[in-house]
């Protein structure tokens, strides 16, 4: 599968068999879990944080989680849609599926609808994890925009009065 600048790169193919079994699993879950970060334009994540709202000092930081899919953690992403679902017995069931075709505990695969479901759960944490330290932030699949207030790691809304 040709990555714009990268060069080709290789990608799990499924069986029909597993294909059906893995569309049919997540779309178990799909009514449980948060909104899809692509169902905004990719134009509203590039203009999160360029409006005149913001002071002239702040920062925008955009950053890419690379080879994402290719390291979802299975744990991470069964614990993560436990929570969101509440459906143990059909998270369960993806988990062994996943663990059955990425034996090492790590991967789902990609070019496909349901593994962007997942994979905006799983991404879903790490956007939760950047609001609590008090950041703005707009992700679009796993591309990552925040706004700091300074190079030095803590936005302004953080800052304790040491």
């Amino acid at each position: 599968m040709p990555k714009k600048g990268l060069g080709p790169r290789p990608i799990s193919m499924l069986s029909p068999e597993t294909r059906t079994l893995y569309e049919a699993l997540v779309e178990k879950l799909k009514p449980n879990l948060p909104e899809p970060s692509r169902s905004e334009s990719i134009g509203s994540h590039y203009s999160f944080g360029t409006d005149d709202s913001q002071s002239e000092d702040a920062l925008l930081v955009d950053f890419d989680m690379a080879a994402c899919y290719e390291y979802v953690d299975h744990d991470i992403l069964a614990e993560e849609l436990v929570i969101q679902t509440l459906d143990a017995e059909g998270v369960s069931a993806l988990r062994a599926l996943l663990h059955e075709i990425f034996p090492r505990g790590v991967g789902i695969p990609q070019a496909m609808e349901p593994s962007h479901l997942l994979a905006d759960s799983y991404l879903y944490q790490v956007e939760r994890n950047i609001l609590r330290h008090g950041y703005m932030v707009h992700r679009y699949a796993d591309d990552f925009r925040l706004i700091a207030s300074s190079w030095g790691g803590r936005s302004r809304s953080n800052r304790t009065g040491s």
